[in-house]
């Protein structure tokens, strides 16, 4: 009876988790679209919000399409409305609870980096988490890996402990240990070295790293990289349903297979140029290397070698192979142990 009664128990957990998976999660129905039918010939109608108290339009994207047309000269009528299915909340549980996983024997000065484990062919499949543990290396910072897979204090993975201290988000992480142990890895780079290492962290991370989670669960019907790393099935429909709900809000999962490849091509295309001949971003010596290396590294070594099933790698390979030698690079310099890594995925701590 007590085996039954917990039979009963466990099956009714499971409907609430799918049903609230579902809920919550399920993806926005697109509205209807109307075309005006009387819009004079050879003229833009432009569907936007209303006016905003100080700004044209609330929206960023609508000011810079009504500006484009402005500049070039384009004879456009505007449609305005009010609806905005782009929008969901999270809610984050407190810092407490994730202070109880802290790492208590610790060796003082010493990172506790909190992640995933190794992935077939890259040491993580988070390229935040690639990006974060490469500057560990980079910074020379005594760390050691615990592979718990349990999200941070902002719900999301890679976060580090430093002292007992709880740290989220692989840039705050970095902000937060230049400023304890007096690193600068850009020391070397001018303003506008700045500002350029600066945009092309911004590319990778805020438009390369959605086109990368678009190709492994919405292109890829397989979800094939997940399923090398043997991830339940269940599992990995979650993850699929849970992406399909975050890139359809982002508006990346609005676009089309065809209009993706063509902005993952005009991001690869722009930082190919930008590195050009050069062993890293700036330079061509271990020194000339600073955070935004490690950055760039970190999501394109996911595109270069870490998506099966798809015509990414070929691409790349064939379109920018500069930018897989900046990869090699990177890998040769700062990862001599990375096969032995890719071993190592059922482990649940390593020490650098």
């Amino acid at each position: 009876m007590l085996g039954l009664g917990l039979l009963h128990l466990v099956a009714l957990v499971i409907v609430v988790v799918l049903v609230g998976v579902w809920r919550k999660r399920s993806k926005p129905k697109a509205p209807e679209y109307f075309l005006l039918p009387d819009a004079p010939k050879d003229t833009v109608v432009l569907h936007q919000y209303g006016a905003a108290p100080s700004v044209p339009s609330i929206s960023p994207f609508v000011m810079k399409l009504e500006t484009y047309l402005r500049v070039a000269d384009i004879p456009y009528i505007i449609i305005s409305s009010c609806s905005n299915d782009s929008v969901y909340f999270l809610s984050r549980p407190s810092l407490e609870l994730f202070l109880s996983f802290l790492l208590p024997d610790a060796p003082k000065d010493t990172v506790v980096l909190h992640q995933y484990g190794a992935a077939p062919s890259v040491p993580s499949i988070s390229p935040f988490v690639m990006k974060l543990e490469t500057y560990l290396r980079v910074a020379d910072i005594p760390y050691i890996n615990k592979y718990d897979r349990w999200p941070g204090p902002k719900e999301k993975l890679p976060w580090i402990q430093y002292n007992n201290q709880a740290v989220p988000d692989s840039q705050r992480c970095v902000e937060f240990l230049n400023q304890e142990r007096g690193v600068d890895l850009n020391k070397k780079l001018g303003p506008g070295e700045l500002a350029l290492g600066h945009l092309l962290r911004r590319t990778c991370e805020e438009s390369l790293y959605w086109i990368l989670l678009m190709w492994r669960l919405v292109f890829d019907p397989n979800a094939t990289i997940y399923n090398r790393m043997s991830i339940p099935k269940p599992i990995i429909w979650y993850m699929r349903r849970n992406a399909q709900g975050r890139l359809w809000s982002q508006g990346i999962g609005r676009h089309s297979e065809q209009e993706v490849t063509h902005m993952m091509e005009e991001d690869l295309a722009a930082v190919s140029n930008l590195i050009g001949k050069n062993k890293f971003l700036f330079g061509d010596t271990r020194d000339c290397v600073t955070e935004f290396d490690c950055a760039v590294f970190g999501q394109l070594c996911q595109l270069v070698w870490q998506m099966p099933g798809c015509s990414v790698q070929e691409t790349i390979e064939s379109k920018y192979p500069n930018l897989v030698t900046f990869c090699e690079n990177m890998k040769t310099t700062f990862w001599p142990d990375w096969d032995d890594r890719l071993l190592r995925a059922g482990r649940k701590s390593s020490t650098k």
